[in-house]
């Protein structure tokens, strides 16, 4: 696994139709979205980002009245 500082991606997860989906939120999570060709990220792209030392945090949904 390779160290560094800032190595960071903010994602929020979204049920839809009782599934988990992963939005990316941050520039970089985006960016791993479009490489792998999706809106969402996988397991499978998220335990690749982790493999590569980015840590993923998850962001709540917030909603305002």
């Amino acid at each position: 696994m390779i160290s560094g500082m800032g190595l960071e991606i903010i994602v929020t997860i979204k049920s839809v139709y009782g599934n988990s989906l992963v939005y990316p939120i941050c520039q970089k999570a985006m960016l791993f979205a479009d490489i792998a060709g999706t809106a969402t990220l996988t397991d499978d792209t998220i335990r690749s980002i982790k493999t590569l030392g980015y840590r993923v945090k998850v962001q709540p949904i917030t909603t305002e009245l």
